[in-house]
């Protein structure tokens, strides 16, 4: 019986309240565990696992599916502590997947190898293969294609169902109908899937082999799954395919924290859970072991106001604590000083450590702030959910010659490395591989090893990728070597670390650093996986590493992150900062009730994250994307127990710092158009920012702001009172995306756009006297950097 006689004899219910002991006692049957925030889920799920082995159900028919890695590794622990020694298999659904695909590859056209593409790497193949077809538009973008083939592949919409969905028909329909399917050609050609595909093909091989699917279920005949309001359909059509010929499956959530709609996940699947199994125990988890009581009425009065729910009352048994706070600001700096100020205060009195505090917002696009009045009052943060270890340039560079060594079909990984470092390939060489390659069905690597017989390639430039042939070849002798040795043997025969070493640059140092620490990464590697076959399994690992996963409570730092990237994490201390019409709720759900029931749901996951202290603020004028207006409080703050918060109103209107001809209209289309640029994702195999904001024009009234004279200089001196002849004060490289920026005849401005390099180096402004677009070479221009108050 796997050993269950050697279990701790330590009562599994002795901890547990009436309504945990009912669900960890359940075997049999299905069963809807309603677990509502800081309830203990995650103690139960394990709890269960572990009478289910004590019960004598052998552990290796058991099967624990979450969503986040952390999640999963929290699991395992505390099932070790439970019984240890069993081999119950816990992990996300896409490394599942992973593990499924590993085995019946060939049943959906892959080999056992193949490559895994995040979403650049995805997007770098749709691209070519847009380019390919000649399918570029004016009308869609490679994002839009991108995430209407995502959606498809989400509900299980293969490429020959595409002209049923809804989608077709239109302008972006047609594109997406036969960019759709020549994008999963390229993809079983370089022997490679995209994180949908790791759901959407194991869906399908259980639907289409039937001996298969009985195999699976027959294996897992007890599944729990964490998190259910998360599921999209490929994941529903997965575990609905593993319970059919024996339908223990458990599952654990609560739709009101229901908040990933834009990335496939249908709130649907766990409100209609009773009616796929007529016969489920339902089981309420209400009691509450995290929040406050204060805190707890306010998260529970917000989400009563959505329709789409499973009632249930939050309850603890926790001290009253402090009121709720609700501030407005005059304007987002003061809202970033203030914060920061409050933080630093207390921690300099001992009440908390910087990791105490989190700072929470609707889109990454509103950090800049806060990391600016943190670094003044010298406090240590980190940004969760921003530019991960993994996605950094120099890591992917070095990924990608793992990727190659191990499937010598991953084109997108050889387009990455032939020429980096440069090795004297260039695009025309390049372009040349691909187009032989394709003609011929052949990997661009086989068309590398071909490459004398190209007609039109100079002989230099064969030499060259016949040189880069030879690296991969001698690269490939050390596959069965320590992960640790082969890293090491990429960096030293690629010349990459020689480049970097050579290198004055304070950036290819710190370059050097990160790979230092990749080698780290592999070694710890190494030290946990003595079995053979480690560098596909660690190309897995790195895959499916998501930023959440690399945040620690250890570290004494305050956290920034976005409301989404929160979900399942707790702090003592919690600001909600932003609380304004178009971001929060977020502009598009305006004219969409589900939308903004998530928006809801999304607050809600961000009031209950919150232990001890709670504040929510808004700011009566906010500067953003370059646009300086007044906001208009989130209608959420409405809907909250006024009378039971603290209320803060500032002493003194508002500091203007751009003044407008006339007044701007009461509504929420203060934002201009255009995209924002989120910072990368999540969990990848789930996480990624939601869509991009979509923002209104603005009016005629704001179109010619007048410059206001209140604000701080980057240089720490008076612009105004320049000279026009003083010549340029900062190197190009100083300049970026979205700075504000002054010219001493042309007033205020922000940097839309960047091109070119060195003394070439220009940057496109916008000025708020005129709203006339300029370009300047930054080598010559009078522009200097300033920063608003």
């Amino acid at each position: 019986m796997d050993g269950q006689n050697n279990l701790p004899l330590t009562d599994l219910f002795a901890s547990l309240t009436e309504a945990q002991r009912t669900a960890v006692a359940h075997i049999d049957g299905p069963m809807l565990t309603l677990a509502g925030p800081g309830s203990g889920k995650t103690r139960v799920v394990t709890h269960r696992v572990a009478n289910l082995v004590r019960q004598g159900i052998q552990a290796r028919n058991i099967l624990a599916l979450t969503f986040t890695n952390k999640a999963a590794d929290e699991m395992r622990q505390r099932l070790a502590a439970l019984a240890p020694g069993q081999p119950v298999w816990m992990g996300t659904f896409h490394r599942f997947c992973v593990r499924t695909l590993r085995i019946h590859a060939p049943l959906v056209g892959l080999s056992e190898n193949f490559s895994i593409y995040d979403m650049d790497d995805s997007r770098k193949l749709l691209k070519l293969v847009l380019a390919e077809e000649r399918l570029e538009s004016t009308h869609a973008s490679p994002d839009s294609i991108a995430h209407a083939i995502s959606a498809a592949k989400n509900n299980l919409v293969t490429p020959d169902k595409y002209r049923e969905t809804a989608l077709y028909g239109s302008t972006l329909g047609s594109l997406v109908e036969r960019a759709y399917p020549a994008y999963q050609r390229a993809l079983l050609r370089a022997n490679a899937v995209d994180f949908d595909d790791l759901l959407q093909h194991v869906a399908v091989l259980l639907r289409e082999n039937p001996d298969v699917r009985k195999q699976q279920d027959a294996k897992y005949k007890y599944i729990l799954v964490d998190e259910y309001q998360d599921t999209n359909l490929a994941q529903y059509a997965i575990i609905r395919a593993l319970s059919i010929d024996y339908p223990n499956l458990s599952v654990t959530g609560d739709p009101d924290q229901s908040i990933y709609g834009w990335r496939g996940a249908n709130v649907r699947n766990i409100l209609e859970f009773e009616k796929d199994f007529p016969n489920v125990k339902v089981v309420r988890l209400e009691q509450n072991y995290r929040s406050t009581q204060s805190i707890l009425r306010v998260a529970d009065v917000l989400i009563a106001h959505n329709k789409r729910r499973k009632k249930k009352r939050l309850w603890t048994e926790n001290p009253e604590g402090e009121a709720v706070r609700l501030v407005c600001y005059p304007t987002h700096t003061d809202e970033a000083e203030q914060i920061a100020s409050q933080i630093a205060t207390a921690v300099r009195q001992g009440k908390y450590r910087p990791r105490d505090f989190a700072i929470f917002f609707r889109t990454n696009a509103l950090s800049r702030q806060f990391e600016h009045a943190l670094r003044e009052q010298v406090l240590p943060y980190q940004i969760v959910n921003g530019l991960e270890f993994y996605q950094r340039m120099e890591i992917k560079d070095v990924m990608a010659y793992l990727h190659l060594l191990n499937n010598q079909r991953d084109n997108v990984a050889l387009r990455r490395v032939i020429n980096t470092p440069t090795r004297g390939i260039g695009k025309s060489t390049i372009t040349k591989l691909q187009e032989y390659a394709s003609h011929r069905g052949l990997s661009m690597l086989d068309a590398a090893r071909q490459a004398g017989l190209i007609e039109g390639l100079p002989k230099k430039s064969a030499v060259a990728v016949a040189k880069f042939v030879a690296l991969i070849d001698k690269l490939s002798e050390s596959l069965t070597a320590e992960v640790e040795q082969i890293v090491g043997m990429v960096l030293s025969e690629s010349g990459y670390r020689e480049v970097l070493q050579n290198s004055e640059s304070e950036e290819d140092q710190e370059r050097l650093a990160n790979l230092e620490e990749l080698l780290t990464a592999a070694r710890q590697f190494d030290m946990h996986n003595p079995q053979g076959g480690k560098l596909e399994h660690f190309l897995e690992e790195t895959s499916l590493v998501s930023d959440t996963d690399a945040w620690s409570s250890d570290t004494d730092r305050v956290s920034l992150m976005t409301m989404h990237a929160a979900k399942g994490l707790e702090f003592p201390v919690v600001y909600i900062v932003a609380c304004e019409q178009g971001l929060l709720p977020h502009e598009r759900s305006r004219h969409d009730e589900e939308k903004l029931e998530e928006e809801r749901r999304l607050l809600f996951v961000g009031l209950t994250r919150a232990r001890q202290e709670l504040q929510l603020s808004y700011a009566q004028y906010r500067m953003f994307r370059g646009i300086n207006a007044p906001t208009i409080p989130s209608h959420f703050l409405q809907e909250l127990p006024r009378d039971e918060m603290r209320l803060q109103e500032p002493k003194t209107g508002p500091r203007r710092l751009i003044d407008f001809d006339s007044q701007l209209p009461a509504d929420d289309d203060h934002l201009d158009e255009g995209p924002i640029e989120h910072a990368a994702a999540t969990e990848q195999d789930i996480s990624f920012e939601p869509e991009e904001f979509s923002q209104i024009e603005p009016s005629e009234a704001r179109k010619k702001p007048q410059l206001d004279k209140r604000f701080s200089l980057m240089s720490g001196a008076d612009l105004l009172t320049r000279q026009a002849d003083t010549g340029p004060r900062f190197p190009p490289n100083v300049f970026k995306h979205g700075m504000n920026v002054l010219h001493p005849e042309h007033g205020l401005g922000t940097i839309i756009a960047l091109g070119g390099e060195g003394p070439k180096r220009t940057a496109t402004v916008q000025f708020a006297s005129d709203n006339r677009e300029r370009r300047f070479f930054l080598i010559h221009a009078k522009l200097e950097p300033v920063e608003m108050e």
